[in-house]
C-alpha cells in the first residue's frame, strides 16, 4: 500500500507540474535519535498543499503520513490549516501500530528578510483512531527557517510527537514517539 501511495503521489504531481503552476519541494530533518522527511507539493492558483511524510526512529518505529493544507498568506504571515492521516508503527512494544485522522495546522511568520519562525501542530482526538491500539496522537513543532538561497532553506526547530494507547491490560497510556532538537533543510524545485 505504501509503494502504491507513493507512486501515486508522485504521478499526480508530476501530472500537476505541467497542467498548473505549482511548487515542490523535498524536506530531510535530523534529530538525535530519528529522521524524518517530506515531500510535496503547493498548487499557487488554489493556494492548496499535497505532502508525504515518512519518520524512523531508532527505539520508537516508524511514522507515515499523508498531508492535505490549504493556505492563505497575509502580508508577513502565512496559515495553513488541513488534515493528515498518520500511520505508525511501534517498535519493541506490545503495541504494534496506531492508525489516525488528525487536523493540522502551521503558523509561518517572517521576522526579517530570509528569516522565518514556523510553528505547527497536529491533533487527532480518540473518535479518529482507525484501530484498537493506537486511542490519540498530537505533535506540535517549533522551527527558525534561514533562507540560504531562492531554492534552499536550512531550519533548527524543536518537536514533540505523542501517542495515547492502549496495553493488552486495557489501560492506556501515554507514549512519547519524539522530543528532541532537529537540524534540516528544504528544497523548492
Amino acid at each position: 500500500m505504501l509503494r502504491k501511495s507513493l507512486k501515486a503521489f508522485i504521478c499526480c504531481t508530476v501530472f500537476s507540474s505541467s497542467a498548473y503552476s505549482n511548487t515542490n519541494a523535498f524536506d530531510l530533518n535530523f534529530h538525535n535519535k530519528m529522521f524524518n522527511t517530506h515531500l510535496g507539493t503547493h498548487f499557487e492558483q488554489q493556494d492548496f498543499h499535497l505532502s508525504l511524510g515518512y519518520g524512523k526512529h531508532t527505539r520508537k518505529g516508524q511514522m507515515f503520513e499523508i498531508s492535505a493544507f490549504k493556505s492563505h498568506d497575509l502580508n508577513i504571515h502565512h496559515f495553513e490549516f488541513g488534515v493528515q492521516t498518520i500511520h505508525a508503527w511501534f517498535k519493541p512494544s506490545q503495541i504494534s501500530s496506531s492508525h489516525s485522522l488528525a487536523f493540522a495546522g502551521s503558523y509561518r511568520l517572517k521576522i526579517a528578510e530570509g528569516f522565518y519562525l514556523n510553528n505547527n501542530g497536529s491533533y487527532s482526538p480518540e473518535i479518529f483512531a482507525f484501530n484498537s491500539e493506537g486511542k490519540n496522537f498530537y505533535r506540535f513543532g517549533s522551527q527558525l527557517e534561514f533562507a540560504l538561497m531562492p531554492d534552499v532553506q536550512l531550519h533548527a526547530g524543536y518537536q514533540v510527537v505523542r501517542f495515547k494507547v492502549e496495553n493488552n491490560n486495557d489501560t492506556s497510556e501515554r507514549m512519547t514517539f519524539d522530543e528532541s532538537i532537529f537540524l534540516g533543510a528544504k528544497f523548492t524545485f
